[in-house]
């Protein structure tokens, strides 16, 4: 008999950390998930505003395969890329104020980082691969026909993206990252 309340008196001290232990793990979750949401005031500072100059337009010429891009950027001299929201590993920016959405992913490490480029409306895949210094540095692609475009990478902090030849900052506090970029031409 003395067995059996021994046992349960310790029973119910092990339920009672448990229940300390999962308390605390959801206030430290949601701490953290305050934590992560910038206030909107925030949200400005990492807005990017630049005008095209002739200069750059004049040595992208040089390059055959970029002068339909330059093309299109002579039509509109503001483009704007600004974060919207940041949701755990998801960041949202909309880009905008020009016709082009010209996407450039590179590894930055000597470990390889892996991507995945998607419609965000329909699902449908258009680029995928693994950047690496020791075998393909980089993938380039045009998405200038997606409204929404979904960017899921591996190695975030070893992973570089450009949009239109401006670097967007990747969140790195977790090592797979979701980017969503809205095109508002």
């Amino acid at each position: 008999m003395n067995n059996w309340s021994s046992l349960i008196n310790k029973a119910i001290i092990v339920v009672f950390i448990l229940i300390g232990v999962m308390i605390v793990y959801i206030l430290v979750t949601q701490l953290a998930g305050h934590q992560s949401n910038p206030p909107s005031d925030q949200n400005n500072a990492n807005s990017v505003q630049y005008k095209t100059d002739s200069g750059s337009q004049s040595s992208s010429k040089s390059h055959p395969s970029d002068s339909s891009s330059t093309e299109s950027s002579d039509a509109s001299s503001e483009q704007t890329l600004k974060q919207e929201k940041q949701e755990g590993n998801v960041t949202t920016y909309t880009l905008s104020g020009t016709e082009k959405f010209d996407v450039v992913v590179t590894a930055v490490t000597d470990n390889q980082a892996w991507f995945q480029a998607k419609d965000n409306q329909t699902g449908q895949s258009i680029a995928e691969g693994t950047a690496s210094k020791t075998g393909q540095k980089s993938y380039h692609f045009d998405a200038s026909k997606v409204q929404s475009l979904s960017l899921k990478f591996g190695n975030a902090p070893g992973t570089e993206l450009k949009i239109n030849g401006k670097k967007v900052a990747i969140p790195s506090h977790s090592t797979v990252q979701t980017v969503i970029i809205n095109f508002s031409k």
